[in-house]
């Protein structure tokens, strides 16, 4: 696991790590992070779908997938996960859990 404070930071560490995996989830606060992360997995020379409220862009047999948070699907395991926003993720899965 890594934590740090910057946003940027945490991208860009993800992207080294998931070159040596070969799935990984890169959850975004916002949908243009997303595209970001995106893009830079991308450059990372992977494939990577992109799922945002107003987007879906599936790529066949892409190993990763960018999105945000509230996109996350929590059935299939990856190997290695980038969480922008983990105090939005787990007050979201509390109030899923409390309903």
């Amino acid at each position: 696991m890594h934590s740090s404070s910057g946003f940027i930071g945490r991208r860009r560490n993800f992207c080294e790590l998931s070159s040596s995996h070969g799935t990984g989830v890169y959850l975004a606060p916002l949908g243009l992070l997303a595209l970001e992360g995106q893009k830079e997995i991308a450059r990372q020379g992977r494939m990577a779908s992109l799922l945002t409220g107003k987007e879906r862009e599936i790529v066949p047999c892409a190993g990763f997938i960018a999105s945000i948070i509230e996109m996350l699907g929590l059935h299939k395991p990856v190997d290695c996960a980038l969480i922008g926003e983990v105090q939005k993720f787990v007050v979201e899965r509390c109030a899923v859990h409390r309903r």
